[in-house]
């Protein structure tokens, strides 16, 4: 795996987590500028830096590195058999296309909701 593709999956797995290149950064005792460029792929990630990151985020080094599946939700049963395939499709796709995905998913959730209907949760 290139680095470009390890620091994408490590940027993924920080904005699944609600956290800032900063917050990642001070965690990992680096500078933020020097996360970007790991997550840019302009920068190798450290072997105690891969380290820091799979234990924080509770994956493994080999996910983090492309050799492992994505972690698996806590409770898979909850999801329809629909939900995990667009879900693995979803972590399968590039990180601008994720936001293109999110932008058009945020669209129709908003057109729904203004169209008078509860959006659904299942």
């Amino acid at each position: 795996m290139s680095n470009k593709q390890i620091g994408e999956r490590i940027a993924d797995l920080r904005t699944d987590h609600d956290m800032q290149q900063g917050e990642l950064a001070k965690i990992l005792g680096i500078d933020r500028s020097a996360l970007s460029r790991i997550e840019k792929g302009h920068r190798s990630i450290r072997e105690d830096e891969l380290l820091c990151i799979a234990r924080h985020f509770r994956v493994t080094t080999d996910y983090l590195l492309g050799n492992d599946s994505p972690p698996q939700a806590v409770n898979e049963s909850y999801y329809t058999s629909r939900e995990k395939e667009l879900l693995r499709k979803y972590r399968a796709i590039s990180r601008e296309n994720k936001n293109l995905l999110d932008a058009l998913l945020d669209s129709f959730y908003r057109s729904n909701s203004t169209d008078g209907e509860k959006p659904q949760n299942r």
